[in-house]
């Protein structure tokens, strides 16, 4: 009898026709994903003329633009979590193609899988690949059009994933503002993890308008947990200041965030993992 939970075979199966039956709307989101940061890049140093300013010295050792992509990769990287994330389980939207999904003998496991791979790892890959395609580009265009003196340069990874913490910055900055991006890209990327958890989660529950629905879920839901925080502070401090409890380093304190997120996304993922499970009608074979 064939392994009913995870089979290679059958999984590569589905994985080739979930591409071939859903080509056209993976197409239309990888053409959206590589066009966005190419038109900010590009667009942005020609509307803005940031490559005219006058040499000071903070511009001399870092690219006018380089804080300008990291911001825009911050709002980019939340925006198509939960857009990706809303659609991991698209199949189910439609009665014809959630028929065709439940009836298909691969385990509902391979079929996590697949969605997994594409709308998770495969579009972060191309959304990473895509901004730093369009980083390049901008280098291209504009390079020896700017202000003598003027640093123009490509963003590195670590530059990015940092959030500007390995920019290089002049003596007088205080260096405590590296922990402070530091502990900002540790917040971005547990927000993108856990609004892919949320958003599939919420797809899982509300397969039509789920973009919506969650969105909604999560305004309401954070409404009422801010009303509740009030009051707590209100009945339990009064007038009083709030006496902190806890002091821990930058790394630390990004460490909390990052364990906490992680364990949380894998919460919401097994719930709503075994919410798709539910729906599972045949037996494979």
């Amino acid at each position: 009898m064939a392994n009913q939970i995870f089979s290679p075979l059958r999984f590569s199966a589905f994985l080739k026709k979930h591409f071939y039956d859903m080509r056209s709307q993976l197409a239309v989101c990888a053409v959206i994903i590589l066009l966005l940061p190419i038109l900010f890049c590009v667009g942005i140093p020609a509307l803005r003329h940031c490559y005219s300013y006058p040499p000071y010295p903070h511009l001399m050792v870092a690219d006018p633009m380089w804080g300008n992509e990291i911001l825009f990769f911050m709002f980019f990287s939340i925006v198509i979590a939960a857009v990706l994330g809303s659609g991991f389980y698209a199949d189910l939207k439609k009665k014809t193609s959630r028929i065709a999904t439940l009836t298909n003998p691969a385990s509902q496991l391979e079929k996590f899988a697949t969605y997994f791979c594409i709308y998770i790892l495969m579009f972060a890959v191309l959304a990473i690949a895509a901004f730093f395609l369009a980083d390049a580009i901008r280098v291209w265009v504009y390079s020896g059009t700017q202000t003598p003196g003027l640093k123009i340069g490509y963003l590195t990874p670590k530059m990015l994933f940092t959030m500007g913490a390995a920019i290089p910055k002049p003596d007088n900055i205080d260096p405590s503002l590296a922990d402070l991006d530091l502990i900002k890209s540790v917040m971005v990327f547990s927000m993108v993890i856990l609004l892919q958890a949320v958003y599939a989660l919420g797809c899982a529950v509300w397969p039509k308008n789920s973009f919506l629905k969650t969105t909604a879920f999560l305004f309401a839901m954070n409404m009422v947990s801010g009303y509740l925080l009030f009051l707590g502070f209100q009945t339990f401090l009064t007038n009083g200041a709030v006496v902190p409890r806890f002091d821990m380093e930058a790394n630390e304190f990004t460490c909390c965030i990052a364990v906490i997120s992680i364990v949380l996304a894998i919460v919401l993922w097994v719930i709503g993992y075994m919410r798709f499970r539910e729906s599972e009608v045949v037996e494979r074979w």
